[in-house]
């Protein structure tokens, strides 16, 4: 290495370190409390889950079957599309998922998608 080279180096501006890309966050392994069956959880969630997806479809099946089993009486749920409340009595089957007003703009969304009559 001659002196010149050495003086080229001391003179030049040091190059940026080329810095690692963040690492996506760590999924956490949780073991679900009714079954003991091991799960990831991701952090992006927000919350960390008790049960596996198993266990709570079927804690969700036996509460539905709970409040049907009961007298009649009106069961009260938010709307998954508007977030608006609606009410519906307990012996309907199976129990809607979006309000009356959602339901029939959804139903005739799907009639002119999968219309036999297109324009």
């Amino acid at each position: 290495m001659s002196l010149l080279e050495k003086i080229r180096g001391f003179l030049r501006e040091d190059e940026p370190e080329e810095k690692p890309a963040p690492a996506e966050p760590q999924k956490l392994k949780k073991t679900c409390k009714k079954c003991g069956k091991a799960f990831t959880v991701d952090p992006a969630w927000g919350f960390v889950p008790n049960f596996c997806k198993d266990c709570r479809r079927q804690i969700d099946k036996e509460k539905e079957l709970k409040q049907r089993r009961g007298e009649l009486k009106d069961i009260r749920r938010q709307c998954k599309a508007c977030g608006k409340f609606f009410t519906f009595p307990s012996d309907t089957a199976p129990y809607p998922t979006y309000c009356p007003d959602c339901r029939k703009r959804r139903q005739a969304a799907q009639k002119e998608k999968y219309s036999r009559n297109k324009a």
